[in-house]
Order: structure tokens, then C-alpha cells, then sequence
């Protein structure tokens, strides 16, 4: 074998052996922060590590005489240090930092009977005409996640249309003040919600849940208690309700712009060791939310929006995978995974609620909508025997938001774009007579695609009830009855149903990603480019190299 050859064979073993002498306290040192829970920010796991590698480093050099050669067992030890500190040492604030104001609403801070403090949002009625005489309540998606700018506009449109809008954002998130860890449970934001109504003191509400908001709203129908406070519900695109539905795994919808949607930009969490460990492994299980590596508050500073990756395109169909609006500002966006995933915990864990949804009483209905994200049997499974959901409604050519995309482009669709090329490629048609002014071609094109979709709305009604309809009970064979009595609509028939539900699925892209936010953590954070543990393995590589070179060129030193 030529000469070069075995000197690059021997260069890349030792490389190697270097590689592997750092990789090893590393790995030791992620093993005892599983253990120790990251007990006092990791440091216990570090210290443990760094004496472990000291001892060994002087076992392994006690025979060698040059002190240049006694170092080297030293260097791997250094690099894993160096690595595994930045997993030890915070880079954002430890106490809470919460959004700053907002300039078209004032927040109030409510404290309630059940002791959490929450952010208060008022939209009276705006408009000169008739006003609703129940007042409205909206339960945003998350959980513990604040409400976003386009949900604050949503909002800002009921009052318009004369409603009495009130929103409160849960225990935990955006302006609202924090929890223990262990107070976070879906029991907890039921009672809130009841509190909540109390303290309004204007009698019997009319309630919107949204996804996370969903599962609170659902369960407050399973509470006879909480219940009898609510005048009429809707239920749109809920999570999971309780245990035996949060391990249902079967149909969703159609295919979203998850996979097809440009990643986001910004800064993400991620990118940092320290939270690329914790996050990472709380997603595996091997810590839990009340972890001694990172805080509470810390966790939410560090958080951003572009951490959620594509979940929130997964709430568009993916023929608007191009047409996606960015939903909140950096500055207001507000999402604390650690109780999130604590609040999924209480859920998985919980009984069936079922029995006592057939004793609920109170109106409500139920949305699904074509792209849903979620999974179907979530909401039918529960909600298929209960006597108080009056209509589901079918929506046709949207995503889990329950609204279209916006009409506002953020991101032009490439020239191959297949969609593209049914609409606004067509070649405009101007042979019209000399009377009238030929329209332009963006007149024209909406008015294929409006027919398009009015065409699409039909066909779909046909194999929407099939789609949405849970199986049939084993012992009677027969359509569950909630489905089978509730009227299933299009899209355009909405506005006979609740005008607020209608603004709601008129909204043009204003998407609180919901249960997208609540899997973000499940999923360890989808297309942030970084995923936990590649994070740590660039910034280790690295090091290794530069390692492994001063390690070489003391052996060869000292061979000479």
C-alpha cells in the first residue's frame, strides 16, 4: 500500500479515536441529565462529567514522563467540557418576559377564584346596528399559548357585526401570569373557564373553542357545573379530550401545505445547545416539564415563533401552500412548551368522558374542516354520542383555521406550480363586445377560481359525510346520532347557522395554529431546520476536529 495511503488510513483511525474520547463524556453527561432530572440547571450532570473525565485522563497519563504527553488524555476532556457548559448556561432571561402592549387593545389582568391571574381582552360591539344580548367568549388554541394578532383581529370583526366579544388567555400564556408546573392540568382550565364566566357576571355566554380551546370547551360540556353557565358552543377543530382518544391514530384530512410551505424565518431555539437538549428531551420523555434545566419562564422566552416550523401551513390546504400570512408578530407571540406538554399529560391520562357528554344539555356544534390536520375520530369518537351537538359542519376548501388563505401573497408560488396553472395562468380572455370594457386578467381568474370552488363545494358535500362519520357501533350498526341528525352544510350556507362561527370561517388566513403549537413539542419542533440533537452534533463536530488535531500533533511530538 503506498506510503500516502497509510498515513491518511492512520489519520482517519486517530481522528476517529479522538472523536470517539470526546463524544463519550458527552454522551455521559446527556445520560445524567436524564437521570438527575437537569438538577440545577445541568450543573450537577457537568461537574459529575468534567471529575469523571479528570480521574480518568490521570489514569491514563500516570505512566508517561514528558509533561507535554501527560496533557494529551486531558484534551478530549477539555472539548466536552467546553461543549457540554453551553448546554448549562442560559442565553435568554430566567424571569418571564411578557409581550408588550398591544396598540389597538388594552389587557386587563383578572384574578380568579381558582387563583390563576389572567390577560383580558374586551371588544364591545362597534356597529351602529342591532347588538347581540349574549355576550361571546373565545377560547384560543395552544394550550398555554397567548393569542395571536390575527385571532385579535378575528375578534375585532365579531364586534363589528355587533357581539359583545370577550377572550381571556389561559393560565400561562401570553400576558397571563404563570403556574407551578403541577397546577397545569386540563381540570384546571376547565374550572378557569367556569371562573372566568363568573366573574364576567353577565349571565349565560355564547362560547367558540378553537383546537386547544376546543378540548376546554368540551370538557366544560361533559361538566354539568360548568355547562349550565354556557348558552350555545361551538366546537372547531378539537384535539384529543381525554385518554382514550389521545391514542386514536386514523384518518385526517386532506393533504395540508405542511410539506409544501416555506419554512419560516427567524431566530429558533433550537439552535442553541442548551435548548436543543431540553426541548429534545422532553419530547423523548427523558425529562419532564418541571425540569431543573430550564425554567418555566425560561422555556417561553426562548421559544419563537418559527420554532413551529410548517404547523402553521399544516392549517391550509395544500392548494394555498403559497398563500400563507404570517399570523402573529415576533414581539406578541407567546408559547411555554413545557406546560403544554404538561396540560397533554393531564389529558392522556385522564378517563373517557363520553357518559357524561350524553347527559349534556347545551346547543352546540360541531366544525371540521377538509384540510384538518387532527385527526377525525379526536372530535367523532367523543362527540358522536352526545345529544347536545346539533349540527356538524363540513368546510369544505380549508384547513384546521377553519378560514382560506389570505389574499395577500406572502410568497410568490414558483412558475411550475400546478396549482398555479389552472387560474391565474390562464390566458385572459378579451373578445368581448365593443360596448362593454374587457376585463383584466385578474378580474377573469377570480372568476374561474370562484367557480372552481363553488363546483368543488358541491362534490364535496357529496363524500363529506362519509369522510367525517365515525365507524359504526358494532352493536346497532347504525350511523352514531349526532352525526346522522346534524344537518352537514358548505361553506356558504354558514351564515344561516351562527354569525360568529361564519366570521370565523370567513376569515381570510388568520390561523392560532392551535393543536399545530400543541404537537410542535410532540414532534420536536418540524422544519426548524435544526432538529435537538443535529444542533449539538454540528457544534461537537467541530470541536472534535480541532481536538483531534492538537491531539495528533502531541503524538506525533512525542513519537519523535
Amino acid at each position: 500500500m503506498p506510503k500516502p495511503a497509510i498515513r491518511l488510513v492512520r489519520f482517519t483511525g486517530r481522528l476517529l479515536l479522538a472523536l470517539a474520547a470526546v463524544a463519550t463524556p458527552v454522551v455521559v453527561f446527556l445520560v445524567l441529565i436524564a437521570l438527575t432530572d437537569g438538577a440545577g440547571s445541568g450543573l450537577a450532570a457537568w461537574f459529575t462529567t468534567l471529575g469523571a473525565g479528570t480521574v480518568l485522563a490521570l489514569w491514563r497519563g500516570r505512566h508517561r514522563t514528558r509533561s507535554a504527553a501527560r496533557l494529551v488524555p486531558f484534551l478530549p476532556v477539555i472539548v466536552a467540557a467546553a461543549l457540554t457548559a453551553t448546554v448549562c448556561i442560559p442565553t435568554v432571561p430566567t424571569a418571564r418576559r411578557s409581550p408588550p402592549a398591544l396598540p389597538f387593545v388594552d389587557a386587563q389582568h383578572w384574578n380568579l377564584a381558582t387563583g390563576s391571574r389572567v390577560a383580558v381582552y374586551h371588544y364591545p360591539p362597534a356597529n351602529p346596528g342591532p347588538r347581540h344580548p349574549v355576550p361571546f367568549v373565545y377560547l384560543h388554541g395552544g394550550p398555554v399559548r397567548g393569542i395571536s394578532v390575527q385571532d385579535h383581529r378575528f375578534l375585532q370583526l365579531l364586534a363589528r357585526q355587533g357581539y359583545d366579544v370577550h377572550a381571556y388567555e389561559q393560565a400561562g400564556g401570553g400576558r397571563s401570569d404563570l403556574l407551578p408546573m403541577d397546577q397545569y392540568t386540563i381540570s384546571r382550565s376547565v374550572r378557569d373557564l367556569a371562573a372566568f364566566v363568573d366573574r364576567l357576571d353577565k349571565g349565560k355566554v355564547d362560547i367558540l373553542g378553537f383546537s386547544g380551546g376546543g378540548v376546554v370547551l368540551t370538557r366544560a360540556l361533559a361538566d354539568p357545573s360548568v355547562a349550565a353557565r354556557l348558552h350555545r358552543a361551538i366546537v372547531a377543530e378539537p384535539g384529543p379530550m381525554d385518554g382514550p382518544t389521545a391514542h386514536i391514530t386514523g384518518h385526517k384530512g386532506r393533504a395540508s401545505a405542511q410539506s409544501l410551505a416555506p419554512a419560516p424565518n427567524g431566530p429558533r431555539s433550537t439552535h442553541v445547545p442548551r435548548y436543543a437538549v431540553a426541548f429534545g428531551l422532553m419530547r423523548l420523555g427523558l425529562l419532564t416539564p418541571d425540569t431543573g434545566l430550564i425554567g418555566q419562564a425560561e422555556g417561553d422566552n426562548a421559544f419563537t415563533a418559527a420554532d413551529l416550523g410548517s404547523d402553521t401551513a399544516s392549517a391550509y390546504c395544500a392548494r394555498d401552500a403559497y398563500r400563507i400570512p404570517s399570523e402573529d408578530t415576533a414581539q406578541n407571540f407567546s408559547f411555554s412548551p413545557a406546560a403544554s406538554l404538561r396540560v397533554q399529560q393531564t389529558v392522556k391520562a385522564s378517563p373517557s368522558i363520553a357518559p357524561l357528554l350524553r347527559q349534556s344539555r347545551t346547543p352546540a356544534m360541531l366544525m371540521i374542516a377538509e384540510c384538518s390536520s387532527q385527526v377525525r375520530q379526536w372530535a367523532t369518537a367523543v362527540l358522536a354520542d352526545a345529544p347536545a351537538i346539533q349540527r356538524t359542519q363540513y368546510m369544505p376548501g380549508v384547513g384546521t383555521t377553519c378560514g382560506t388563505a389570505s389574499t395577500t401573497t406572502t410568497t410568490e408560488p414558483p412558475p411550475s406550480s400546478p396549482r398555479s396553472s389552472r387560474t391565474s395562468r390562464r390566458p385572459c380572455r378579451t373578445t368581448r363586445p365593443a360596448t362593454r370594457s374587457p376585463p383584466s386578467c385578474a378580474t377573469t381568474n377570480e372568476d374561474v377560481a370562484a367557480r372552481h370552488r363553488q363546483r368543488r363545494a358541491k362534490r364535496e358535500a357529496a363524500w363529506a359525510l362519509h369522510e367525517v362519520r365515525p365507524r359504526t357501533s358494532s352493536r346497532s350498526g347504525r350511523v352514531p346520532a349526532a352525526l346522522s341528525k346534524g344537518r352537514l352544510l358548505g361553506a356558504d350556507s354558514l351564515a344561516g347557522v351562527l354569525p360568529f362561527a361564519a366570521a370565523r370561517a370567513a376569515m381570510s388566513g388568520a390561523p392560532d395554529t392551535g393543536d399545530g403549537a400543541d404537537a410542535a413539542l410532540e414532534r420536536t419542533l418540524p422544519g426548524s431546520g435544526l432538529d435537538p440533537w443535529t444542533g449539538v452534533v454540528v457544534h461537537a463536530l467541530f470541536a472534535f476536529a480541532i481536538g483531534s488535531a492538537g491531539a495528533w500533533a502531541y503524538r506525533r511530538r512525542d513519537a519523535a
